[in-house]
C-alpha cells in the first residue's frame, strides 16, 4: 500500500532556517527506512514560520505512523507546535505520472 505521513511544524523563522540546515543530515542517526520511497522537506512560500516533512511510503500502514515518523516528530517538537497526519493513496489519481 502507498501512504504519505506528514509532518507540519510551526516555528520561528529562525529556527525554521536552523532545521533546514539539520534535517538532511540526520539520516544516518535513523532507524530502518525499508519501504520508504521519498523523503520532502517543503518549506511555505507565503508563511516563513511554517515547514513540512513529508514521507512516501510503499508499505503496511501503521495507524500510528511509522517509528522514523515518530523519532521525527519527538525531534522537531522541541522547535514548535507539530501537526502529524496520515494519508493513503486513493484510486483517483491525474496528471502526467498517473
Amino acid at each position: 500500500m502507498n501512504w504519505i505521513e506528514t509532518y507540519h511544524l510551526r516555528s520561528s523563522p529562525e529556527k525554521i532556517r536552523e532545521l533546514i540546515e539539520l534535517l538532511p543530515t540526520m539520516e544516518d542517526q535513523l532507524p530502518s527506512l525499508k519501504g520508504l520511497v521519498r523523503a520532502t522537506l517543503l518549506k511555505n512560500v507565503r508563511l516563513e514560520n511554517s515547514l513540512l516533512l513529508m514521507f512516501e511510503w510503499e508499505s503496511d500502514l501503521p495507524l500510528d505512523g511509522s517509528r522514523v515518523g515518530l523519532l521525527i516528530k519527538e525531534y522537531l517538537s522541541q522547535f514548535g507546535l507539530i501537526k502529524e497526519d496520515l494519508w493513503y493513496l486513493s484510486a483517483c489519481t491525474f496528471g502526467q505520472n498517473k
